[in-house]
């Protein structure tokens, strides 16, 4: 239903901003109405000289170094790469950022937050995601108008996925960077990725021979494997195509990339600490391609493969590099001989050895999957669900079908965009998720009558005369609780001074349920918001505020008491 003022959503567009590539997808309104898997995704980005046919575009951003924007994707690589060969050119001249998406995992996300591009120059890390989500909303802007669309902006919904494992900070930071690419924040919902990867697939299982895979009743394990993450959700089917989260999500950075890591590692291992320092400084586009080579490699690497994997790699920069010796008779003198040849320019693996790369990975997988299934609310999943391009691997597939050879395992077509095409399906029904699962206890901050008895020494202070206890944490909702959607927790708030125009709602997370102030070492603050007041006067106004803690982001719901007026605010990093 449209706002007043607003018009109707029309078309509904999915944002899939991964850790190695990205892409969207969308859908009218009027397509959906007809069938659900009528969903248009971007056509095969231009991947240039790597002959990477892909629906998705290296999560890649090219910045000037006063930060102005020159490009993204296959482009962004491709205008590097050619600034490294212009002799002309300072490549210092440029920033170039690759698989940076990480960085939310690895850090608590907040506002002044800086990334380092691959030259260890730091930029403001808000503006890196902004350009680059700003790049994917322009192309497909184009597309659409290209397509015959005219839409304003009201008649767009944009839906973006983050991984279910992401912090409630790391979900802040990418709503602000939606917003400061142009997307309105009342168009803009976020979407886990796990939960619109099963939307995707019930979708699609109704739609083939495996309708009975997902009968109500039925619980399923997503198991999102991509680039950098692995990303796992229990869900619980239920009528009517809903589903409700059973159980905590888990998971880690064990993704596809962890693959091209132990293969860099392996290269170290052979040429040495100095010389791959030198590879990667001095003959930079020779180091993207074989990048870009072994990614190329590793996908069509099998448990049951008996040819050897062939790489090309650049053997006139690792020769260089070498010096006398040359590439190839190091790699004869290494601990690698018998599984590593050189022959014409290429690095042929000897199958065994080409497998033993995915072993970390996929042992740290299983781990996780595990760990999910050993909860007592995960007890009878039947169901296991791979998607994502990391599970386009048949070594990942195999190991997993293997060790639960108990469940069924499921691998839609196409993993790789189950959740992009999932998220366009959400974006038309966000209410399919009846209930999600908290992964931290929540709680605000209050400054109770102090009493020796429970509260520290240190946490007395005087306010109004009154002897109270600074920074208690207020428990709002247990970890672990079963939140079902529309279900909110009702807290009051009052102004404190005369004529106050706002009033700051702050929200703390914690560990534990039995913590007790907010600077306890597992407690840590999320974000705030503020709430108008409507017509400020020199009475003390009172707010209801109602926390709403089951959808994929935390709001609050804000009524006062004299006027009525009702907001519905997002929380802000600090």
């Amino acid at each position: 239903m449209a706002t007043a003022g607003r018009k109707p959503v029309a078309v509904v567009v999915a944002l899939d901003f991964g850790t190695t590539y990205s892409g969207y997808a969308f859908s009218s309104v009027k397509d959906y109405k007809t069938s659900k898997l009528n969903i248009t995704i971007n056509q095969a980005w231009n991947s240039g000289k790597n002959q990477l046919s892909s629906f998705k575009t290296p999560t890649s951003l090219l910045l000037k170094r006063n930060g102005d924007f020159v490009s993204y994707g296959y482009e962004a690589e491709q205008a590097y790469e050619n600034n490294l060969l212009d002799k002309t050119t300072d490549k210092h001249e440029f920033l170039y950022f690759r698989q940076f998406k990480m960085e939310l995992y690895a850090r608590k996300a907040h506002s002044n937050m800086k990334l380092k591009d691959i030259h260890g120059i730091e930029h403001s890390a808000i503006d890196v995601f902004t350009q680059s989500i700003r790049a994917l909303r322009q192309s497909c802007l184009c597309t659409l108008k290209e397509q015959g669309y005219e839409l304003d902006n009201d008649e767009i919904k944009w839906c973006l996925t983050v991984p279910a494992i992401w912090t409630d900070e790391a979900k802040i930071f990418m709503r602000t960077s939606c917003e400061k690419a142009g997307i309105p924040a009342y168009r803009l919902v976020i979407a886990l990725e796990p939960e619109v990867a099963s939307l995707y697939c019930q979708v699609w299982c109704a739609e083939s021979e495996k309708k009975s895979a997902f009968r109500p009743r039925t619980k399923c394990l997503v198991v999102d494997l991509g680039g950098g993450t692995a990303d796992i959700s229990g869900h619980e089917i239920l009528k009517k195509g809903l589903f409700k989260e059973i159980c905590k999500s888990a998971g880690n950075n064990c993704g596809g990339t962890c693959v091209d890591k132990e293969f860099l590692n392996v290269l170290q291992v052979i040429l040495g600490t100095d010389r791959m320092d030198t590879f990667k400084t001095k003959y930079e586009t020779e180091y993207l391609d074989l990048q870009h080579s072994f990614e190329s490699a590793k996908r069509i690497i099998t448990r049951n493969e008996t040819d050897k994997v062939n790489i090309q790699i650049p053997i006139s920069a690792l020769d260089e590099i070498c010096g006398d010796d040359g590439f190839l008779k190091i790699v004869q003198n290494s601990e690698y001989s018998d599984r590593i040849t050189i022959e014409r320019g290429k690095m042929r693996l000897v199958p065994d050895f080409a497998r033993s790369l995915f072993i970390k990975s996929s042992e740290s997988i299983i781990l996780k999957i595990e760990s999910v299934l050993a909860q007592n609310e995960a007890a009878n999943i039947s169901v296991l669900l791979l998607v994502g391009g990391f599970a386009e691997s048949k070594i990942v597939q195999d190991k997993i079908k293997q060790t639960f050879s108990k469940k069924t395992v499921i691998t839609p077509k196409d993993p790789t965009l189950a959740v992009l095409k999932g998220a366009v399906l959400f974006g038309h029904q966000p209410d399919v998720v009846s209930t999600r699962t908290t992964q931290f206890a929540y709680g605000r901050k209050i400054k109770p009558i102090f009493d020796k008895k429970q509260h520290e020494e240190r946490k007395r202070v005087l306010v109004n005369g009154e002897m109270r206890c600074d920074g208690v944490f207020e428990l709002l909702v247990k970890s672990g609780t079963s939140v079902p959607i529309g279900k909110n927790i009702s807290k009051l708030y009052h102004t404190i001074n005369k004529n106050q125009e706002k009033i700051r709602v702050a929200l703390y997370k914690s560990c534990s349920d039995d913590t007790k102030y907010i600077d306890d070492e597992d407690c840590s603050f999320v974000g705030e918001c503020f709430i108008t007041v409507p017509n400020p006067c020199e009475q003390k106004r009172t707010v209801k505020v109602e926390f709403e803690f089951g959808d994929t982001e935390i709001f609050i719901t804000a009524t006062d008491k004299n006027t009525k007026e009702v907001s519905k605010e997002t929380f802000r990093l600090e």
